[in-house]
């Protein structure tokens, strides 16, 4: 034997019969070739590796049999869409979540589950989550904080001014320390409205709807319930209320009255409030809703507001993943519209 090279195969291992290549599936594959290296170890021990390489020059049947393809592909296309499903699956969870969290500071965190790297980016955005949720936390109780502090010298100044003699000045000054209040009032229902730690419940709309009405009317407030949608809604009610309370007032404020409707298309609830005021300008009516935006006077965010009340009512109905919009009637007057989930 050589001391390195090729060698016939009996030389390296014993001849293999037809029965043990027909029960391998190895039916008309050649003989392999074998290579052999002999050499001395430490010990001075004389050894020999040999290593076999089986030459395909005659193709095996069994590789090139249709079925046994057809179950390889198979095999391989689904295990292929079990790893698919394994991988994306939380990444669907993070993409509902990433846009629940657009709308709203409340939505539960991501289970972490999955591939290493897909956990790494569920807790990362669950640590975005809590931190955005704790800074706007502490900005909310930084503005309640103020909010109370203002309360006190503001009320002092309402008591001296009551105690003047009547006359121009003193009204003025009532009135301005009646918008700072104001102001100050709604710059905190404007910081906390973005948190909405509210929970969902079932809510009859059209109840609701007429209570407050009724309420409005029992103040001399000029509110009417116009036409109800039927049936039940999940919101959360709080929210709801309040973002219905602000269109309501800025109705009344700047269109001298409010005809609330609600109606049912296309699976969603719309909510109407209109006013019979002037209007607004088409190309105002999204600027109405950015914070501390003056319309002319007489209209929403104009002299007599504070220019944040649409603002807010925007950031409430977000809170149950729902939009407001405005829009002139054809026949006068703004309409505000609640468009949420049915």
């Amino acid at each position: 034997m050589p001391e390195a090279g090729q060698v016939p195969l009996g030389l390296c291992f014993p001849d293999f019969s037809r029965t043990t290549e027909r029960a391998a599936g190895l039916v008309d594959a050649p003989r392999p070739d074998c290579w052999v290296v002999r050499f001395t170890d430490t010990t001075g021990e004389r050894r020999a590796l040999a290593l076999t390489f089986p030459r395909l020059a005659k193709p095996l049947r069994v590789i090139y049999n249709p079925l046994y393809l057809m179950v390889i592909i198979a095999a391989s296309a689904g295990l292929a869409i079990l790893v698919a499903r394994f991988v994306s699956k939380p990444l669907r969870r993070l993409e509902r979540a990433a846009e629940a969290f657009s709308v709203s500071l409340d939505p539960e965190e991501i289970p972490e589950r999955g591939p290493e790297e897909v956990r790494a980016a569920l807790s990362t955005f669950n640590l975005m989550q809590r931190r955005a949720r704790a800074g706007f936390a502490e900005r909310t109780q930084l503005l309640a904080a103020i909010s109370h502090d203002l309360q006190t010298p503001m009320t002092r100044m309402r008591l001296r001014l009551e105690l003047m003699e009547q006359g121009e000045l003193r009204a003025r000054l009532l009135q301005d320390l009646q918008a700072m209040q104001t102001l100050v009032r709604e710059g905190l229902d404007l910081a906390s409205s973005t948190e909405a730690r509210e929970p969902w419940s079932l809510l009859d709309i059209d109840s609701l709807l007429a209570s407050m009405a009724e309420d409005a009317q029992e103040l001399g407030a000029p509110v009417r319930f116009m036409a109800g949608c039927g049936g039940t809604v999940r919101v959360k009610p709080n929210a709801l209320t309040r973002c219905i309370a602000n269109l309501v007032d800025n109705a009344i404020k700047y269109g001298d009255s409010a005809d609330i409707s609600c109606m049912r298309t296309g699976g969603r609830v719309l909510i109407h409030v209109r006013d019979r005021g002037p209007g607004i300008a088409p190309d105002q009516l999204d600027q109405m809703f950015e914070p501390f935006t003056r319309g002319p006077s007489g209209q929403p965010g104009g002299r007599h507001g504070t220019g944040i009340g649409l603002t807010i009512a925007r950031s409430l109905a977000m809170s149950f993943e729902a939009s407001v919009r405005l829009r002139n009637a054809d026949d006068g007057g703004l309409i505000a519209t609640i468009d949420m989930k049915g």
